[in-house]
Order: structure tokens, then C-alpha cells, then sequence
């Protein structure tokens, strides 16, 4: 299947390594996660710990459903590699360009799922009825 790329998705004003993000086909965020890892593209997949209540294991889900951050300095040729990778729908645009999302943005979600993951968020001070 051919790609078609717009003209206008790139800037190249802007070569430099940022964060984009992909919108991949649904629960196939850490097939394009390993795909791009192996072409060596720094990825980041938000997720959360959660336990089974009838099991006893954790299971990690994604935080955004459909959707895996990568880091990349964008031209056409990086582009159609990302795009062409099985799983992936698209890019995250912004004015008809893949939008570029800053560094902040991503530090302060990893930030808040570290608070989230971390056994105080889950366990705290409080507990509940059935635990005392």
C-alpha cells in the first residue's frame, strides 16, 4: 500500500530531535513500540500498573489507548519508515504536520505516572474499612 506524504508535513526548518505522536491501531502500542525500538527510535508508551482482582499478577495497560510517543528528528525519509511500520494509523497533526509535542509535556507525564506506579500512591496512609 502506498504512503501518500504531504509536502507541507515537514518543515525542515526544524530538524531536530523531538517527540511526535503515533496513533497506532487498537492494542497494537507495544507491537510499534518493539518494531521502532528495533529500528533504534527512542519510544515512550505511558502505562499503569494495575492488579487483577481474581488473579494475582499485574497486568501494565497503556495510559492512552491507540497512541505511542516517539522521538525522532523528522524528514520525509523517517516519516514513511515510521508510517509504514504494520500497526501504525498515522501521526498526531497539527495544521496538516505531524505536531510536535514538547519535552516538557513528556517529563511531566512521566512524572505523574511515577507517582501513580509508585507503591505509596496504591498503598498511602489511609486504609480502607475491610483492612483494619
Amino acid at each position: 500500500m502506498a504512503v501518500a506524504c504531504p509536502k507541507s508535513a515537514f518543515p525542515f526548518y526544524k530538524l531536530s530531535m523531538n517527540w511526535y505522536l503515533i496513533n497506532t491501531h487498537s492494542r497494537h502500542e507495544k507491537k510499534v513500540q518493539k518494531y521502532l525500538e528495533k529500528k533504534n527510535f527512542e519510544t515512550f508508551l505511558p502505562s499503569l500498573k494495575r492488579c487483577r482482582q481474581q488473579k494475582d499478577r499485574e497486568i501494565i495497560i497503556p495510559l492512552y489507548s491507540s497512541y505511542l510517543f516517539v522521538r525522532a528528528e523528522m524528514n520525509v525519509e523517517t516519516y514513511l519508515e515510521i508510517v509504514r511500520i504494520p500497526g501504525v494509523v498515522g501521526f498526531f497533526r497539527k495544521r496538516g504536520e505531524p505536531a510536535i509535542i514538547p519535552d516538557e509535556e513528556i517529563e511531566n507525564i512521566r512524572r505523574s505516572l511515577w507517582l501513580k506506579n509508585s507503591e505509596a500512591y496504591h498503598k498511602g496512609p489511609f486504609k480502607l474499612n475491610a483492612e483494619r
